[in-house]
């Protein structure tokens, strides 16, 4: 997966070049226990899902609203 955020608006694509991103693998997803996210608010965040084919790295173009979170206050 994709985990992609913004603090200032929800990204746009997982290419949003004015988010930040980091690429989950299923692995280090189960070593880790989840997927750390920065801790400054107001913060918008989107998963979106990936794939391989052929050794390529596909990325979704959109995610489920379910998929996204958006975190004010601390």
């Amino acid at each position: 997966m994709m985990v992609v955020w913004r603090n200032d608006a929800p990204a746009r694509t997982a290419d949003d070049p004015a988010a930040h991103c980091r690429k989950v693998t299923n692995a280090r997803y189960e070593v880790d226990g989840g997927v750390p996210v920065p801790a400054e608010r107001p913060l918008h965040l989107a998963v979106f899902g990936c794939v391989r084919d052929g050794g390529r790295l596909l990325v979704a173009s959109a995610c489920a609203p379910s998929a996204r979170l958006w975190a004010v206050g601390g």
